[in-house]
């Protein structure tokens, strides 16, 4: 019987089909791969993946920089080069890869989203995986995070400001709701203010969608809790 295959950078079990390290993010198994070690090593896993997607879109897209990542996934800037625009590339972190589960939310993120045509709600242009990289591409919003924003000021933020970005906010979760979509993690870090003020949702990433098969066992607490609902604190049903 054959020994399983490790990664060359980080010694973790390989997928058995797959050439990409789903714990760290590293190309195995290449003549390339073993004299890159060194250097490959003192990189983060996103810094490395930034490379293969490079890689994987060439002639497609020109990804540029690392946006900002979390433990589900990261996010990358790039031009889609025919449409001369700039989009927003969310790919899956690699340490979840080897949940069948965790993919298939991944990707019932974009489906989800892409369903939902609002001006408050973040834009999903396609979904791809190719060589062990799950990705799908979205509105690029140049700005912050209301969290961000929260953070940074120095006083209350104007109370005009403040209700338009409710409206806005309200407005975009309504539609949605009326789809049948829940979103379940509304919290300021999900909330995107663009360079005109405009409040953008984005993140549906655990969005309760009434006509699919959860994926989410029961008694499963999901959601973040300081901005948790009381019906989903005692994983009761969310209707909204």
């Amino acid at each position: 019987m054959a020994s399983p295959r490790t990664c060359d950078q980080c010694g973790e079990p390989l997928p058995p089909e797959g050439r990409f390290c789903s714990h760290c993010g590293s190309l195995s198994g290449s003549p390339e791969s073993a004299s890159n070690a060194s250097a490959s090593t003192r990189l983060g896993p996103w810094e490395r993946i930034l490379e293969r997607l490079r890689t994987v879109t060439a002639g497609r897209y020109d990804v540029q920089r690392l946006l900002g990542w979390g433990g589900m996934a990261g996010v990358y800037l790039a031009e889609e080069l025919r449409l001369k625009r700039r989009v927003a590339i969310k790919v899956i972190a690699p340490g979840l890869l080897m949940d069948p589960s965790q993919i298939e939310r991944f990707e019932q993120e974009a489906r989800t989203t892409a369903q939902l045509n609002h001006p408050n709600i973040v834009t999903i242009f396609e979904v791809d995986e190719r060589e062990d990289l799950h990705y799908f591409t979205m509105t690029y919003v140049p700005g912050r995070a209301l969290s961000q924003v929260m953070a940074e000021a120095a006083a209350s933020l104007p109370i005009d400001v403040v209700r338009a970005w409710v409206r806005q906010v309200s407005g975009a979760l309504s539609y949605a709701h009326q789809r049948g979509v829940v979103h379940r993690d509304i919290k300021p870090g999900n909330i995107l203010l663009d360079e005109h003020g405009n409040a953008l949702v984005g993140d549906f990433g655990i969005a309760k969608v009434a006509e699919e098969p959860g994926l989410t066992r029961t008694g499963m607490l999901v959601g973040t809790p300081a901005y948790m609902s009381p019906e989903q604190c005692t994983t009761g049903k969310v209707s909204g």
